[in-house]
C-alpha cells in the first residue's frame, strides 16, 4: 500500500503543479518594467524587478515537494513501455510536433544537445613495434560519465555512468565501458542506463547547478553590486540578469521532485549537488563545447551573433570592461534553452529520459511517481515563451536605431530556426 507520505507528495504535484505555467500576454510576451539599479544584500530576500515572476501556487509547490518528497517509493509499478506510452499521451500537446520524434543515443550525443559533452581525448595503444617504444599514441571521441557510477542509487536500479566510445568518423558507437567491463555487443539495459545518466547530468548538474545556479546567480551579484548605475551598459544587464535572483531563490523547492525522480539515494543526491556546483559556471569557454562537435558549431555561431547585435546597440568597446558578458548571454539563452525547453523536446518524448533503470527479471519497470514527475518537470521546462523575437523586449535599449538592428538579428534567428538548435525559441535570460 502507497504511504501517506507518498499519497501527500502526490497530492501536492496535483494541487500545485498545472499552476506553475507563467501568465503572458495574448502575444507571449512576459511584461516587466526595468527598476533602478541597486546593489544586492546576499542571503537577504531579493526582488529587484517589480514583476514577480514566481508566484505563490510554484512558491507552494517548491516548499511542500521538498517537505514530502518520497524517501522510498512504494507506488504503482508497471513497465516502462506502459509508462511511456501514457507519457506521451500527457505531455505531447506541450511540445512542437518535430520535437516528438525518435532520437537515438547516437544521434542524441553526436549531433544534439548531448554533444555539448563529446570530447576528442588522447589515448595509447599496445603494438607491435620494432623500436624500444610498445605504444603509439591515439585519439577517441568519448561522452564519458564514468564519474557517475561512484554514486550509489536505491536498492534494485542500475548505477549511473558509463564511456560511449564513438568510431573514428563519430558515426556510431563502438562500445560502452561501464563498472569496468567494456561492452562492444551493447545490451539494451545498458543504453537505458546511460540514457538515465544523460537525464540526470543534463538536468541536475549542467541546468540547475551549474547554469542556474554558478553561471547565472553568480554573475547577477557580481554586476548589481560592483557596476556603477551610471553605466551605458546597465539596461543590458538589466535585461539579461531579469528575475535571475527571484527565480533560483524557488528552485530550491525542487530538489524535492529530483529526489523522487531519479535513483540516487539521499545521501548520494546530496553529494551529487555538492559536486556539481563545485564545478563552477558555463561562461567563460566551457559553454561553447569541443571544437569540431554539433554544439560548438552552433554555440560559435549563435555568439557571433549576439556579439554584433550587442555591438552595434552599445559599442565593441564598452563590451571589454566587462569580462565574459557575451558568454554569459550565450550561456544563459542557447545553454539554458537546449537544457531546458530543447532537452525536453529531445528527452521526453523518444524514451530517452527514464528517470532510473529498474529491471524485473527482463522487465524495465517504472513507477508511478517517477512517471507523474516527469510530467510535471516537462511542464516546467516548457513555460518559458520565446521574447528574442518579440519587438517589445527591445524596449529597454536606449538607441534610436534599435528597431533596425533588432530586425536584422530577428531575421537572423529566424533562418537558422530549425532542427534541434531552434534560437527563435529562446528566452531572454534564465530568469524567464
Amino acid at each position: 500500500m502507497i504511504s501517506i507520505r507518498n499519497r501527500l507528495y502526490l497530492l501536492v504535484l496535483k494541487l500545485f503543479g498545472g499552476a506553475y505555467r507563467p501568465v503572458i500576454t495574448d502575444d507571449g510576451f512576459i511584461p516587466f518594467t526595468v527598476t533602478p539599479w541597486t546593489k544586492v544584500n546576499i542571503g537577504v530576500t531579493t526582488k529587484y524587478c517589480d514583476y514577480d515572476y514566481i508566484t505563490f501556487t510554484a512558491k507552494a509547490l517548491n516548499y511542500l515537494s521538498s517537505k514530502f518528497s518520497p524517501v522510498n517509493d512504494n507506488s504503482q509499478r508497471k513497465t516502462y513501455d506502459q509508462w511511456a506510452t501514457l507519457q506521451q499521451m500527457a505531455v505531447g500537446n506541450l511540445l512542437a510536433e518535430e520535437a516528438q520524434q525518435d532520437v537515438s543515443l547516437e544521434d542524441f550525443l553526436l549531433n544534439k544537445t548531448g554533444s555539448f559533452f563529446l570530447k576528442r581525448v588522447h589515448v595509447t595503444k599496445d603494438v607491435d613495434l620494432p623500436s624500444e617504444s610498445s605504444q603509439i599514441p591515439e585519439y577517441q571521441w568519448v561522452v564519458d560519465f564514468s564519474y557517475m557510477e561512484s554514486y550509489p542509487v536505491k536498492e534494485g536500479y542500475y548505477c549511473y555512468g558509463g564511456k560511449v566510445i564513438f568510431d573514428d568518423d563519430r558515426s556510431k558507437i563502438i562500445s560502452i565501458e561501464y563498472k569496468g567491463v567494456k561492452y562492444t555487443e551493447i545490451p539494451d539495459w545498458l543504453q537505458m542506463v546511460v540514457r538515465s545518466t544523460v537525464a540526470i547530468v543534463c538536468v541536475v548538474e549542467v541546468h540547475f547547478c551549474r547554469l542556474h545556479i554558478n553561471t547565472a546567480q553568480k554573475n547577477v551579484l557580481k554586476w548589481r553590486n560592483e557596476v556603477s548605475d551610471a553605466d551605458p551598459l546597465v539596461p543590458l544587464l538589466q535585461v539579461v540578469s531579469f528575475n535571475t535572483l527571484v527565480v533560483n531563490r524557488g528552485l530550491v523547492g525542487l530538489l524535492g521532485i529530483f529526489q523522487a525522480t531519479y535513483a540516487l539515494t539521499k545521501n548520494s543526491f546530496d553529494t551529487f549537488i555538492t559536486d556539481s556546483l563545485a564545478k563552477g559556471g558555463l561562461d567563460n569557454n566551457s559553454i561553447y563545447g569541443f571544437p569540431g562537435t554539433a554544439w560548438n558549431d552552433k554555440m560559435v555561431e549563435y555568439a557571433t551573433a549576439v556579439t554584433t547585435l550587442v555591438s552595434s546597440l552599445y559599442t565593441a568597446d564598452m563590451l571589454s570592461s566587462h569580462d565574459n558578458l557575451i558568454d554569459y548571454i550565450v550561456a544563459c539563452t542557447a545553454g539554458h534553452n537546449q537544457f531546458g525547453d530543447a532537452l525536453g523536446s529531445d528527452l521526453f518524448i523518444t524514451g530517452l529520459f527514464p528517470p532510473a533503470v529498474k529491471i524485473v527479471g527482463d522487465v524495465k519497470t517504472m513507477s508511478y511517481i517517477e512517471f507523474i514527475n516527469l510530467r510535471y518537470l516537462l511542464v516546467f521546462v516548457s513555460a518559458r515563451p520565446p521574447l528574442f523575437a518579440d519587438d517589445k523586449w527591445y524596449q529597454h535599449f536606449p538607441l534610436s536605431q534599435q528597431k533596425e538592428h533588432c530586425s536584422t538579428f530577428q531575421q537572423w534567428m529566424a533562418s537558422r530556426n530549425t532542427g534541434w538548435f531552434r534560437p527563435a525559441y529562446f528566452e531572454i535570460s534564465i530568469g524567464v
